[in-house]
């Protein structure tokens, strides 16, 4: 299994909880992940990111098969691109 970790600064708080919604959303619409986890952090710091998004997969195959899953490839990296200003992103075997 593998988890995919997102993390996520935006230019405005107040688009956290819209992309909250919109990555917890991808569970429904991308069949390949197996669980998701977001979270808006609670504790800001000047080195701290403002969202964070867990996903677990069963494979590097279906790693990339999530990545270039139209939900996510379109509606959501559109959002995103449209609301963050840095993105850091770490992947590794469990």
């Amino acid at each position: 299994m593998l988890k995919h970790v997102v993390f996520v600064k935006v230019k405005d708080k107040k688009d956290l909880l819209k992309l909250k919604d919109l990555f917890l959303s991808m569970k429904e619409n991308i069949p390949l992940i197996k669980e998701i986890e977001v979270g808006i952090n609670n504790r800001q710091m000047p080195v701290s990111f403002d969202i964070c998004l867990e996903i677990y997969v069963n494979s590097v195959e279906d790693l990339d098969a999530y990545i270039s899953h139209p939900y996510h490839a379109k509606t959501v990296m559109d959002y995103l691109n449209s609301v963050k200003t840095e993105v850091a992103v770490v992947d590794y075997d469990i």
